[in-house]
């Protein structure tokens, strides 16, 4: 029987055949070994959820996940949460990987420190260049840090380069919406950490994927009405949170 792993990294899947076996690789690689990887299939129309399945045969560490129908990244991930047993968890895209120390570096940090959240930087990959971005979260206020969420004027609003003690996740609201979504989840994750570490390295690998649906311009009406649903989520839990909006 395995022990009660310390990580759950948790991987929504969608048709991400081309880039899976590297995520997934990325994650069963890591230097620190006490993890769960839970993949949530949300009913890919091509190869990834025989992949999955592929994985957790080979892999113990590997659980699959498959959604009766389609939820979105959103849902998927608090699927992901509610399935899972570790301590910290550390969301990834399923076309993106991490570095062979990410988990390592991470609950280090969190644990060393006390801290509910450890956020790191991360190499944005685009077709022809890699970019270093930067968080320097330490030098912020927590509020400074939501403010420049809610409007990502700086820091990245998504929830892969941060590792989350699960208590914390537990108190928030997931939306149904899937574009901008990791804005509010995020949001909420910095308003309910009482302690947030940060790694000035960059552990995880983002990539830039013209097929992904925040990049799908088939669906522009859809996305102006999902980001309108996420800031009027945004703004009441403001003003329930701060009072005034959030001032």
């Amino acid at each position: 029987m395995l022990e009660k792993p310390k990580i759950s990294v948790i991987v929504p899947v969608y048709n991400v055949e081309n880039y899976l076996n590297n995520c997934i690789d990325s994650i069963l690689s890591q230097t620190f070994t006490e993890f769960e990887c839970i993949l949530v299939e949300d009913c890919s129309t091509d190869n990834s959820s025989k992949i999955c399945d592929e994985y957790s045969q080979k892999d113990r560490r590997v659980k699959v996940i498959h959604n009766v129908k389609n939820l979105g990244s959103s849902i998927s991930r608090k699927t992901g949460l509610d399935n899972c047993d570790g301590e910290y968890i550390q969301y990834i895209d399923g076309d993106d990987w991490i570095e062979k120390d990410m988990l390592e570096k991470m609950r280090a940090k969190a644990v060393s420190g006390g801290f509910d959240m450890v956020i790191c930087d991360y190499f944005y990959e685009k077709p022809d260049n890699r970019i270093y971005e930067r968080q320097e979260i330490d030098k912020m206020k927590k509020l400074e840090i939501i403010k420049d969420i809610a409007v990502m004027k700086k820091l990245a609003c998504a929830v892969w380069n941060k590792m989350v003690r699960r208590e914390i996740l537990l108190k928030i609201q997931f939306p149904n919406q899937n574009y901008a979504e990791d804005r509010f989840i995020s949001l909420q994750t910095i308003y309910y950490s009482q302690k947030t570490g940060y790694i000035e390295e960059a552990l995880y690998h983002y990539r830039y994927n013209i097929n992904s649906i925040t990049l799908d311009v088939n669906n522009n009406d859809r996305r102006i009405i999902e980001f309108y649903d996420i800031y009027v989520l945004i703004i009441n839990f403001l003003k329930e949170t701060y009072g005034g909006g959030g001032g």
